[in-house]
């Protein structure tokens, strides 16, 4: 047992150091006793261990008596030998931090004295308070969270992989598409069709609200990889090119139109390529029929999957679409951009490689600033997809400029090898609300992007039923508040 100080107020008060974590005051929950309370706590400046280790916010849960940083330190972090800094609300008489040790007497350390020891935080740490006039004590375990995995890996989690949302155990087709509220995932096996519908609005701790699915009947062939929707309709063709449209994708009426292929939908229209009567081709949207020739370097079929962006650049929002199949036969590597009246070619630096149904992804990457803050970034992903020889492409390319510019992302956002590499899949970008109980106000929960990749195919155009779940590691962890 540490021996009770007998020396004055004004000692304490000196002795115990009075330093808060952040330049705000941590949140501090629950309600405590004032004789016999942490204030603040931090990590003293130790670069060794890791830049700004001094600006690490640790939150403080009175209620519970738990001390921890929410966004964890980097991976692979030496905790082994650092120097807290623990302000109490007043003065005490006992400050006493015990260290457990595997297989050995655990380690008490009288920080009122010894406040400048270094202490191993491998595990959590327990600390003991009593107030100066030793009626109250007060009792905190502090944990110093460390990452166990790469804080900007984008995980693919083999654990979240499920089956696709269908009746059929095997379906041989899938496509997937979404609206801003609704996902459709349309699947087939032999003659039948099933349709799971999901709803945006429901999804809540990293999952995508609860699917509906039914089976579906339509009067002609449908052509699975051109189901489209658009904010108020889902469309598809037909094996010879004839669009039908639906507002609940169970029942489909004809729109007296016929196309080649759908590059996606531009808010309520779809825009699509098609051959005219006289053999040349034209770019058009449908309902509202805007149709211009297609240039000669503009891929006629099997594009990526197309995004919708608002960006500086431009004064509206552009469908944008990277590689395809043009009408020479050759694979496309430029990018492209739909302004809702005229395409053109946007990218400067084109993809290293040119792809046909790659996966084109609207996603985040993130930087960490000296104060711990976490800021993501509008990062467009692009993954998977055949090569001129017929392989399929492993590689993962970013644009940080909306297609502008491309390079090979970085070793932690590219595929995991557990991974199969695809073509022809399809990727919805979700908002999920994350919740944490143990959470301090007044952020208990927060929004998270997760990445959602239906189906896709092998190389030998097998479909995959599989739907894998990807989130970047450090958009998981609470805000810093």
């Amino acid at each position: 047992m540490i021996r009770k100080l007998t020396i004055s107020l004004a000692v304490v008060f000196a002795t115990i150091v009075f330093v808060a974590c952040n330049s705000d005051e941590p949140e501090n929950t629950g309600t405590v006793n004032y004789s016999a309370g942490v204030k603040s706590f931090n990590l003293s400046e130790d670069d060794s261990v890791a830049a700004n280790l001094d600006s690490v916010f640790f939150t403080i849960d009175q209620k519970r008596g738990l001390i921890y940083n929410a966004d964890s330190l980097p991976y692979g972090t030496n905790v082994t030998r650092l120097v807290p800094v623990i302000s109490t609300m007043t003065a005490v008489s006992l400050a006493e931090l015990t260290v457990q040790r595997a297989g050995q007497t655990d380690t008490v350390i009288d920080y009122l004295e010894n406040s400048t020891d270094s202490i191993d935080f491998t595990n959590p740490v327990k600390l003991r308070l009593i107030s100066y006039d030793g009626t109250t004590e007060r009792n905190y375990t502090i944990k110093v969270n460390v990452r166990r995995q790469q804080a900007d890996t984008l995980c693919w989690s083999r654990a979240e992989r499920t089956a696709l949302p269908s009746l059929f155990e095997v379906p041989n087709e899938q496509h997937t598409t979404a609206s801003a509220s609704k996902v459709y995932c349309l699947t087939r096996y032999q003659q039948q069709y099933s349709l799971a519908v999901s709803d945006l609005t429901e999804n809540v701790d990293g999952g995508l609200g609860q699917w509906q699915t039914q089976a579906v009947s339509f009067d002609f062939t449908p052509n699975i990889d051109s189901f489209t929707a658009t904010d108020n309709a889902l469309y598809i063709l037909d094996n010879e090119g004839s669009l039908y449209y639906s507002t609940d994708g169970f029942q489909w009426q004809s729109c007296g139109e016929k196309l080649h292929y759908i590059y996606g939908a531009y808010h309520s229209e779809i825009v699509a390529s098609r051959q005219e009567a006289d053999g040349s081709w034209s770019l058009c949207t449908f309902p509202c029929g805007i149709a211009q020739p297609m240039p000669a370097d503009m891929p006629y079929e099997k594009t990526s999957t197309s995004v919708v962006y608002g960006f500086e650049m431009t004064p509206r929002q552009q469908l944008i679409v990277v590689g395809g199949r043009l009408l020479d036969g050759t694979l496309s590597q430029d990018t492209w951009g739909f302004d809702g009246s005229s395409w053109a070619k946007i990218a400067r630096r084109r993809m290293p490689l040119a792809l046909e149904s790659a996966i084109l992804v609207p996603y985040y990457t993130v930087n960490v600033d000296s104060d711990w803050t976490t800021t993501r970034y509008a990062t467009m992903m692009l993954f998977g997809g055949k090569t001129a020889d017929g392989s399929i492409n492993r590689t993962v390319y970013v644009s940080s400029d909306y297609g502008v510019n491309w390079t090979e992302a970085s070793a932690l956002m590219q595929l995991p090898d557990y991974m199969p590499a695809v073509y022809c899949a399809q990727a919805v970008v979700v908002e999920s609300t994350l919740r944490n109980s143990r959470a301090s106000r007044p952020i208990e929960q927060w929004q998270c992007p997760f990445i959602y990749l239906f189906g896709g195919k092998n190389i030998n155009g097998a479909t995959y039923n599989t739907m894998w779940c990807g989130v970047i590691n450090r958009l998981t962890d609470q805000p810093i508040q």
